[in-house]
């Protein structure tokens, strides 16, 4: 038979079962309280992406109604692709197509549809790409034969750190 321990070491043997049994305690409950800050971090971000989202409608909201309603401005507004997106009240007066004929075309097609000289949008946009912004006057006719003039300004939507979109 072995030697008996002595109390000393028999409470060395108690103090390292001990912190063995603390060790496996703290690794049990790791991921129990990891899951827990995880949930919290999730709700606080969804919170948090709710939040802009109510702020996103709101703005556009805000965007739609101005580019819609802004007094005697014809405002036509494209995607990236030039698809026509938004066609207010004044538009349709100008150029005399109803919002079914415009929405969801290209710039491209109405142009072809208009008869516009060919290569006449791609200066507009590189004029857009070089300098900003791209200028011209045009006349439409109207029912009575009289020619209303208008000015156009067409410009590129900004980046929010102030670089054009390409």
């Amino acid at each position: 038979m072995g030697k008996k321990p002595t109390y000393e070491e028999l409470e060395q043997r108690v103090k390292e079962l001990e912190d063995k049994a603390f060790d496996r305690k703290q690794a049990e409950e790791a991921p129990v309280k990891l899951s827990l800050e995880l949930e919290r971090r999730m709700e606080d971000r969804t919170a948090e992406v709710a939040k802009m989202n109510v702020q996103l409608i709101e703005t556009k909201t805000l965007l739609d109604n101005v580019l819609r309603y802004s007094g005697g401005e014809a405002v036509m507004a494209t995607d990236m692709d030039m698809r026509i997106l938004l066609y207010n009240q004044r538009a349709k007066e100008v150029f005399r197509y109803g919002e079914e004929e415009v929405l969801g075309k290209s710039v491209y097609e109405m142009h072809m549809k208009e008869k516009v000289e060919p290569g006449r949008l791609e200066q507009a946009i590189r004029m857009i790409r070089e300098k900003g912004v791209y200028e011209y006057d045009f006349h439409v006719e109207d029912l009575a034969g009289r020619y209303d003039w208008f000015q156009s300004i067409n410009t590129a939507l900004n980046k929010l750190k102030g670089e054009r979109k390409r």
